[in-house]
This record gives structure tokens, C-alpha cells and sequence, in this order.
């Protein structure tokens, strides 16, 4: 039988931004909330990338959230601002699903989620809606 792939074993078949993500609890104030890299904390609580060292940026109005540039802040505002406030020390999700879930439905209900698509290598065009056929 001849192999009828025109795909070797290591071909980059799909390359795609998430369409949600989030950070584990123990991960939060380690890591960019947008590109995940890794934060240095020094003098207290300042924090500074490791590498070139430059200031962090943090949300105003919660303490969950780190960036490590307005590029990152600004890609994640649309779907943060909604969440925000909903999590302080007390209050942040004892599970990481129960968070994902949040951003899910902020995502889907106010932001963009509804019309962000993805093209596959064979032209195909996928969206959320496309995923919502395979639930029973």
C-alpha cells in the first residue's frame, strides 16, 4: 500500500494562535498572561522581565495580571476587562478549569470568538461554531 501523504513526519501541518488560554494558579504571577514568558521578581513585590530587564506591567484595577508589554496588554484587554474584578485573593477559582470556563463564555459572549476562524492547509477555513457540531 503507498503512502498517500504528501506530509513527512515532523511537517508544521497547522500553525495557530489559541483560541483562549490562561495561566495555571501557581503560574500567575510567574508568567506573561498573553506569551507566557517567564517573569523575575525582585525588590518585593517590583517585577521585571529576565531577559532584556524591563518593567512588568500589571493591571490597575486587579492584582492577577502581568504583561510583559503593552503589545501583550492590549491583546488581552478585550477579554480581561470583563473578568476583572470578578477574582481578588479570596475570590480567585480554586480550579484553573473554572477560569478557562470564564474566559470561555467572556470570550464568546462579548469579545470576538464567535468570528476568529483558522485556515487549514487545505484551504478549509474552521471557527468555534465549527466544533459545537460535534457535541451530543
Amino acid at each position: 500500500m503507498q503512502n498517500m501523504c504528501s506530509f513527512k513526519k515532523g511537517d508544521i501541518l497547522l500553525e495557530a494562535k489559541p483560541f483562549s488560554t490562561i495561566l495555571t494558579k501557581e503560574n500567575v504571577d510567574r508568567r506573561c498572561e498573553v506569551c507566557f514568558c517567564e517573569l523575575e521578581h525582585e525588590e518585593g513585590r517590583k517585577t521585571y522581565l529576565s531577559f532584556p530587564k524591563t518593567e512588568i506591567l500589571q493591571c490597575n484595577d486587579c492584582t492577577n495580571c502581568y504583561y510583559c508589554s503593552v503589545e501583550c496588554l492590549k491583546e488581552d484587554l478585550p477579554v480581561h476587562k470583563y473578568e476583572c474584578g470578578l477574582y481578588s485573593e479570596e475570590k480567585f477559582p480554586k480550579f484553573d478549569a473554572t477560569r478557562m470556563m470564564i474566559r470561555l463564555y467572556v470570550k464568546l459572549r462579548y469579545g470576538n470568538g464567535w468570528n476568529e476562524f483558522v485556515t487549514l492547509a487545505n484551504g478549509k477555513r474552521r471557527g468555534f461554531k465549527e466544533l459545537l457540531r460535534y457535541i451530543n
